[in-house]
């Protein structure tokens, strides 16, 4: 197992903090340094008439999911059907994504008014974090950790330091599991997958999919050229991580009945899954042709998630990564192709698309460099950047205003 060094490391994280600074600096000027209007809280979930000064609510059209996580942030564990003025939609499964409330609520001290901050802190530092671990796995990987900054050009983590979603938190921990199980450090690779559960429940895709891939590299009993960097002791380290993280989302939908009477995954499956691309042809049947500039982004979303499957498909039986590697991306391309509430926006499908979009890269960095066309993987690169700035320039052109 090749030892891991800080050269470029340092650097990675840099970036990725500057970027994150430099977006949210940004935001703040253009919201008169009001970080409470990232939170996107407005009617009809947050009543105006009960909310604390501490936080700006806006209009309805510029609501979003940020105030469910500023709820969580000010009291994680309460079944109240309202607190500090906000309501959830879908309180079983609002209520249960607790890894990025308790962390904003820890990192507030408890104090109410420091949260709209404290979340937009939790996310800095995330980015940080991430951009360290993103250059270390693209070391892990054979690659320059450089390539590290390939995670930092995702246009959802864009859309969640304007928004206060918890997809960086998640991000983080992933990569760290997937860093841990490659670096032979069983104990992170549990913790990781455990915060991600905690964190976003679609990340037990992933943990599934290490475990699958676990398993099934066990009964083979032998190592495939294309999965020679797995190992029986990485086996094993994925098999009790994706353990721990499949019984820390068990506990989490029985926390669900106990506080809110309903199962957390049943809440809201029905709407958000359906036959494989039926979502996305719904999603571009809505946006095409494109009228505005919003539409055109939508349209490029669904064009971005589309590439992430081919060209993570293309590339998934010349690429050394583990067979647990594998595994993951392909129980998230399955499922990502199967979810249908997330295309009624570019946010909504770019955040969505996350998990996916980490694993492609880890699928694409470990084909090895003789067999990476590079003319498809700049091109492929280009259009990332290009769908990146567009997003951010949307971002900083459209903040919203006070109700």
């Amino acid at each position: 197992m090749a030892t891991l060094r800080r050269d470029g490391v340092g650097i990675c994280a840099t970036i990725f903090a500057l970027f994150a600074v430099v977006d949210v600096s940004s935001l703040l000027v253009r919201v008169d340094f009001d970080a409470s209007r990232l939170v996107r809280a407005g009617p009809p979930l947050t009543d105006p008439a009960a909310t604390l000064p501490s936080l700006t609510v806006v209009p309805s059209a510029w609501t979003f999911d940020g105030q469910f996580f500023y709820r969580l942030a000010v009291s994680p564990f309460s079944t109240a059907s309202q607190v500090a003025g906000v309501s959830f939609d879908v309180p079983a499964l609002r209520g249960t994504r607790l890894g990025m409330g308790v962390l904003g609520y820890v990192l507030s001290l408890g104090q109410s008014a420091l949260v709209p901050i404290s979340l937009v802190v939790v996310n800095v530092l995330g980015m940080t974090v991430l951009g360290a671990l993103a250059g270390y796995l693209a070391q892990a990987l054979g690659r320059h950790p450089s390539w590290g900054l390939t995670m930092l050009i995702w246009p959802g983590f864009a859309y969640t330091l304007a928004v206060d979603t918890a997809e960086i938190v998640a991000a983080v921990a992933l990569v760290g599991a997937l860093l841990a199980l490659r670096s032979g450090h069983m104990f992170w690779a549990v913790a990781g997958l455990t915060l991600a559960v905690l964190t976003r429940e679609s990340t037990i895709a992933v943990a599934a999919g290490i475990g699958i891939g676990a398993l099934t590299f066990l009964i083979l009993h032998r190592v495939r050229p294309q999965t020679r960097e797995t190992t029986h002791s990485a086996a094993i380290s994925g098999i009790v991580a994706s353990g721990s993280a499949g019984i820390a989302f068990l506990a989490v939908q029985l926390y669900g009945v106990a506080q809110f009477g309903v199962v957390p995954l049943l809440a809201s499956g029905e709407s958000n899954l359906g036959v494989p691309f039926t979502g996305i042809v719904g999603g571009v049947a809505r946006a095409f042709p494109p009228t505005s500039p919003g539409q055109i982004l939508d349209i490029s979303s669904l064009a971005l998630i589309l590439l992430l499957v081919v060209g993570g498909a293309v590339a998934l039986h010349r690429s050394r990564a583990t067979i647990m590697e594998k595994g993951a991306w392909i129980v998230s391309a399955v499922l990502m192709l199967s979810i249908t509430g997330p295309w009624i926006s570019a946010p909504s499908s770019m955040r969505a698309g996350t998990e996916l979009y980490i694993l492609t890269v880890v699928v694409v960095l470990a084909v090895p460099r003789s067999r990476m066309p590079r003319v498809l993987l700049t091109t492929a690169i280009g259009f990332v950047v290009l769908v990146w700035i567009l997003t951010v320039g949307t971002m900083l052109a459209r903040v919203p205003q006070a109700l």
